[in-house]
């Protein structure tokens, strides 16, 4: 049996990894038409096309990952420790309480996935310079369902799973139940833009650099 073969990425190859940028094409507004027999069993499926369109995108690096779980967990405070079963694993409802701020959680949210979509757009001017996004502009974006679209592409180019997008919109553990502590700021409230930090080049390394 042949023995798989272990690559070496050098440094700058595993750092500059999430910034190639590549082509995708998104869809939005489409929709699978279902049709049934009398007897309301499925006998044919047929997708109905949207909007389309062609963008420019990259992956997130693993702390834009950890800036945007952060800010989809606000709003979610479980206190106390879980019971664990006698394999070791927590029993889901067991010693803990969960307080939920539905409007902090969908604030949150919606600045996250306007953050990821800002991180993720990868234009560039015509001398092939990174152009920063800023939240606050795609905010502007008038359909809110490509917005989401992008976001999803985004977070499949990253590798990340709908689990864990899941898991971080739900979960927040608050040990002195005190709220966020001190968790990242993420600079302007109303823009999602991190303090200190390129909202679209971040990570990308200068062209020509080795």
């Amino acid at each position: 049996m042949a023995k798989n073969v272990t690559r070496l990425i050098s440094k700058a190859a595993l750092l500059a990894h999430h910034s190639e940028a590549e082509e995708y094409e998104i869809e939005v507004g489409g929709r699978d038409e279902v049709e049934y027999d009398e007897e309301g069993a499925e006998t044919g499926r047929e997708h109905v096309g949207g909007d389309y369109y062609a963008l420019p995108l990259r992956r997130l690096n693993d702390r834009q990952w950890g800036q945007i779980e952060e800010m989809q967990s606000r709003g979610v405070h479980i206190k106390g420790s879980p019971d664990f079963d006698d394999e070791g694993n927590p029993v889901a409802g067991q010693g803990t309480e969960m307080d939920i701020d539905i409007q902090e959680q969908a604030r949150s949210g919606a600045q996250a996935r306007r953050m990821a979509v800002a991180w993720g757009l990868a234009y560039e001017d015509d001398k092939g310079n990174p152009i920063k996004t800023k939240p606050e502009e795609v905010g502007e974006i008038r359909d809110p369902g490509l917005v989401a679209a992008i976001y999803d592409k985004v977070m499949e180019i990253s590798g990340v799973s709908e689990e864990a997008q899941q898991n971080a919109a739900r979960f927040r553990k608050d040990e002195d139940g005190s709220g966020d502590g001190d968790a990242p700021s993420d600079g302007d409230e109303d823009s999602g833009e991190p303090s200190g930090g390129d909202a679209a080049t971040d990570g990308v390394p200068e062209r020509g650099a080795a």
